[in-house]
């Protein structure tokens, strides 16, 4: 019986090597019958990754683990599957985001769960708290981060809604400002993690909902956001070819379809299956 490393290593010797199940044509949706696509990221010219994050070709709960690692500057490879059939003999749960860990001692790791995932390598990378108090704060702002990502499509309703879901996304965002205040970070005097699950919940707002932060007057939570979409290293993955576009079911308008609304880069689509973007 293979060990679920072995069973990766030969399905990402098979992306290396075949030609596509539809080489030349670049996938309309997450159904689209195609190779699972391995992206590699690796900046400051290294060489090799300890990190290798699983997930879908789409952003969902696979982006704010993308996130940690783009704005820290870290290695690592992006393995992204059009289909549930690979995967689950390897991940934890039988499902997806799944990372694998390669230690410098050659053992290796697996974890699932996107919130497992992000405070794992918050703690590695050095996006947590300086303090046991100041983590539990940390990891507050960013449980809080993920509520408001649940009310998004609130944004599409007007923006005195007396809806209990619109109503909810106001008191959510009032209260994230009041946390915020004038400072640069939620929590304490450096990056963490809460900042980056902040950032991806509130972005993605002012991507679906037609800038709904400004339209809505959350003057403090636009600037946070435009501030941190400024920083070098996530300035350049937003505008890169690893960063997969917004489904239609992500838009929180009602569609349960996962077909991009915008073309995949092609730059992602290449016979070759692994390459740096």
């Amino acid at each position: 019986t293979m060990s679920p490393a072995t069973k990766v290593a030969a399905m990402l010797v098979m992306a290396a090597t075949a030609a596509g199940v539809v080489a030349g044509e670049i996938p309309k949706s997450l159904s689209s019958e195609h190779d699972r696509i391995v992206v590699s990221h690796r900046p400051q010219g290294a060489t090799s990754a300890a990190f290798q994050l699983h997930y879908f070709c789409l952003q969902g709960l696979g982006e704010l683990p993308r996130l940690i690692l783009e704005i820290s500057q870290t290695p690592y490879d992006s393995v992204m599957y059009f289909t549930t059939k690979e995967y689950k003999s390897f991940a934890p749960f039988g499902q997806m985001p799944v990372l694998h860990v390669k230690k410098d001692d050659g053992s290796e790791a697996w974890l699932a769960q996107s919130g497992a995932i992000v405070r794992y390598l918050s703690k590695k990378l050095g996006l947590s708290g300086a303090t046991e108090e100041e983590e539990s704060m940390v990891d507050m702002v960013f449980e809080g981060s993920k509520d408001i990502m649940g009310k998004k499509p609130a944004v599409h309703e007007a923006v005195d809604s007396d809806s209990t879901d619109a109503q909810r996304l106001r008191m959510y965002l009032e209260k994230s400002e009041g946390l915020l205040g004038s400072k640069q970070y939620f929590v304490g005097d450096k990056l963490t993690y809460a900042d980056v699950g902040m950032f991806h919940a509130l972005y993605t707002l002012q991507e679906v909902g037609d800038k709904y932060l400004d339209r809505a007057g959350y003057k403090s939570l636009s600037a946070f956001v435009t501030r941190m979409a400024s920083l070098p290293s996530l300035s350049a993955y937003l505008s890169s070819e690893r960063r997969v576009p917004l489904t239609e079911k992500e838009l929180g308008k009602g569609s349960d379809k996962y077909i991009y609304t915008r073309e995949l880069p092609e730059g992602m689509i290449r016979e070759e299956g692994k390459k740096e973007l």
